[in-house]
């Protein structure tokens, strides 16, 4: 997931002068923070700790 992030957003920062090395950088630098609100918004999925349980 992090890897699609950085080609999403790799040419994106290029355009603007940023390396391609420091937006892996920063992307793995707030990886902690990604996973927590993709897992925030996923609500349910298998293996994400933080998603509430549901009754069924």
């Amino acid at each position: 997931m992090l890897q699609f992030l950085i080609n999403l957003l790799t040419p994106i920062f290029e355009g603007m002068g940023v390396s391609p090395t420091d937006v892996a950088t920063y992307v793995n630098n707030l990886s902690g923070y990604i996973y927590a609100i993709w897992c925030a918004g996923a609500r349910g999925w298998p293996g994400c700790s933080l998603s509430p349980s549901w009754p069924t």
